[in-house]
């Protein structure tokens, strides 16, 4: 396992914060996912995993590098900037990995779909009907 470049991980308490104040939810089991368009070039992404979800340290931190890996593949290649903050329940320590890629694969398209139309909707430049 490598490990991500700094500008690909999301770090700072205030980015963090304004992702969770004016970020908008998607909720896809075993996931709920946090995330906010930016301006930057590609994506950043954090993974949280409570300690009610798992009371021991080793069984969070699995859960952790299991989605990280997960979704660090699937990320690679975008260019859409987006702030993605990944809360992972229990199940994704249990879920075989296949599964686990493929549903952080739907994560990612669903997020993905809905930014694109948010944008759309945002932009002015739309032509009229």
């Amino acid at each position: 396992m490598e490990t991500r470049p700094r500008d690909l991980r999301l770090r700072r308490d205030t980015d963090i914060r304004a992702l969770f104040r004016s970020g908008r939810r998607l909720n896809l089991p075993p996931f709920t996912v946090y995330y906010l368009p930016t301006d930057q070039g590609h994506p950043r992404y954090g993974v949280q995993v409570s300690r009610r979800t798992a009371r021991k340290a080793v069984a969070r931190n699995r859960i952790r590098r299991r989605t990280r890996e997960a979704f660090r593949g699937l990320l690679a290649d975008r260019t859409q900037g987006v702030d993605l903050m990944v809360v992972a329940a229990a199940e994704a320590a249990t879920l075989p990995w296949g599964e686990l890629v493929a549903r952080c694969g739907q994560v990612v398209e669903r997020i993905g779909q809905r930014i694109g139309v948010e944008t759309e909707r945002g932009r002015g430049d739309s032509e009229p009907s």
